[in-house]
């Protein structure tokens, strides 16, 4: 029985607020990969990039996500950069086989920018030119996202309850 949802896509799309309504909407609990690594390590995610690099971050990540992935009727939003970590990602994978449901929330280049660009908590773009770093990852992202994806939503042009109602109607349909 598909039980769980789990959100990934690239920063910016809007897994955390998509996934809280989607969860409120389905009776559901949520949770979010990135708020859980804060919790356990007591750190913010820049505190862990500039102290301990990316390389740690990952590894805290694949910890929460190994916790999480079980829970049963819940949305879980991951980390953007999820999928690049390998133990994540086959874990990500096996989890379709015991009920989950992964969905792919998208948003053009620019929509990302517009949206996270100016946020000091994204250190994978504290670089000279974001937009190009945003779509230099996407690029790079694009077919782990895609491999795992029962369903894709492009949220750059749609409201919270659009895409929500959407993903909702994709789910219930038992389409995956």
């Amino acid at each position: 029985m598909h039980n769980r949802i789990v959100l990934i896509g690239f920063m910016g799309t809007g897994k955390t607020i998509i996934g809280r309504q989607l969860a409120r909407q389905l009776g559901w609990s949520f949770a979010d990969t990135d708020w859980e690594v804060e919790r356990s390590s007591g750190l913010t995610i820049p505190a862990i990039f500039h102290q301990y690099g990316e390389h740690y971050f990952r590894e805290c990540e694949r910890n929460v996500l190994a916790q999480l992935l079980p829970q049963s009727h819940q949305v879980l939003a991951t980390g953007g950069g999820i999928v690049t970590d390998l133990e994540s990602y086959r874990m990500l994978q096996e989890s379709k086989e015991s009920g989950v449901t992964i969905i792919w929330l998208t948003a053009r280049p620019e929509v990302i920018y517009q949206r996270v660009a100016c946020t000091p908590t994204r250190p994978l773009l504290q670089v000279p030119d974001p937009l190009a770093e945003i779509i230099r990852l996407m690029q790079a992202r694009h077919q782990l996202y895609a491999a795992l994806a029962d369903y894709v939503v492009d949220t750059s042009e749609q409201s919270v309850n659009t895409v929500v109602q959407s993903i909702d109607r994709f789910w219930k349909s038992g389409e995956w």
